[in-house]
């Protein structure tokens, strides 16, 4: 597997590092899982559709939580 060598600021490695421990993998796992992630929600917006982020209320989406977001602006 090809290295890559990659300078984050320290607020990312803390992102980083409290994304590796809450699913208990390594950083370098993480941010392999966090790539894939943004590359399949990037492949979803130009597929033309909208990512939506909402609070479930009794196993239902609340439509007033409701919330779009553009990832470009992430």
């Amino acid at each position: 597997m090809p290295k890559l060598t990659i300078e984050l600021s320290d607020e990312v490695i803390d992102i980083l590092q409290q994304l590796a421990e809450q699913d208990g993998v390594t950083a370098n796992e993480a941010l392999s899982k966090a790539i894939i992630k943004a590359g399949y929600l990037r492949q979803q917006t130009v597929a033309g559709k909208h990512i939506l982020f909402g609070e479930l209320e009794g196993g239902k989406i609340k439509s007033s939580s409701l919330m779009g977001a553009n990832i470009d602006k992430l």
